[in-house]
């Protein structure tokens, strides 16, 4: 069995642990980091280390591309670039409507887990 290393980053512990729960389930592997203090510690370090590093919106996405420098295997995106309407989570803090995040996130991981699916099949021919 394929199984992806993925990094999240989101300041919501909700987000991270909705995530995480749903593809450690499909046997993925899901490190989290709060914020980009603690992503910094990840990335430098760790970057090959991952399959995808995943930024629920853009201020994610371009902070970890500034402390990592560039993304020259293109590893970085959002969740939700892994979905027919790429787009930021909602935001739970600005929206005030959890479910439409949660709603995000669901199809954001279904995104992801199809991708991955999609990708195993190659490289388990491998």
């Amino acid at each position: 069995d394929w199984m992806a290393r993925i990094l999240v980053v989101d300041d919501e512990e909700k987000i991270r642990a909705i995530i995480k729960k749903y593809a450690e389930f499909e046997g993925h592997e899901i490190q989290e980091a709060k914020d980009g203090m603690e992503a910094v510690q990840l990335c430098r370090r760790d970057y090959q280390k991952y399959h995808w590093l995943i930024g629920m919106e853009q201020r994610n996405v371009s902070g970890m591309l500034r402390i990592l420098g560039g993304d020259p295997e293109g590893k970085v995106r959002r969740l939700l670039d892994f979905t027919p309407s790429p787009r930021d989570i909602a935001d739970p803090w600005y929206t005030g409507d959890f479910n439409r995040t949660y709603d995000d996130i669901l199809e954001g991981c279904q995104g992801l887990l199809d991708y991955l699916l999609e990708e195993e099949a190659p490289l388990s021919r491998n």
